[in-house]
């Protein structure tokens, strides 16, 4: 029989090393690889480092709030702010909360994803696939 997958599929890439789930994104119009956060993320979208965050053409704005905030790699101080718009496949979303690690330099890793972007939508990964299958909530 031929069952057909319900809802949207958009593919990543599977990095071996560190297990990262990277999935292509738009922010603010401008393509960007994001890695997948199963973790919890406080922020839509996560930037290791200021130099990664402006790579992707992120211009911290003055009105950005200071923060501190706990991962993997320790605490660090962090910019919060908007972005007026991130999409990932079927997903568009405007006003996207960012944040910006301010202590670490450069990070071979691409910034996190967080759960928040995902709201009102279901995802299932299939690793054979490679593909992440979304189902509106």
């Amino acid at each position: 029989g031929n069952t057909q997958r319900s809802g949207y599929s958009i593919p990543f890439t599977f990095k071996e090393f560190g297990k990262r789930v990277v999935v292509e994104a738009e922010i603010n119009g401008r393509k960007a690889p994001l890695m997948m956060d199963t973790g919890n993320t406080a922020a839509g979208i996560a930037f290791t480092s200021l130099p990664q965050a402006e790579r992707y053409g992120i211009i911290i704005p003055g009105d950005a709030t200071d923060s501190v905030q706990g991962g993997v790699s320790g605490w660090g101080r962090v910019k919060v702010f908007y972005v007026n718009r991130v999409k990932v496949g079927p997903i568009d979303r405007a006003h996207v909360k960012v944040s910006v690690n301010m202590n670490t330099s450069e990070s071979g890793d691409d910034p996190l994803l967080g759960h928040e972007f995902f709201d009102g939508w279901q995802y299932n990964i299939d690793m054979k696939e490679n593909k992440i299958y979304l189902l509106r909530r």
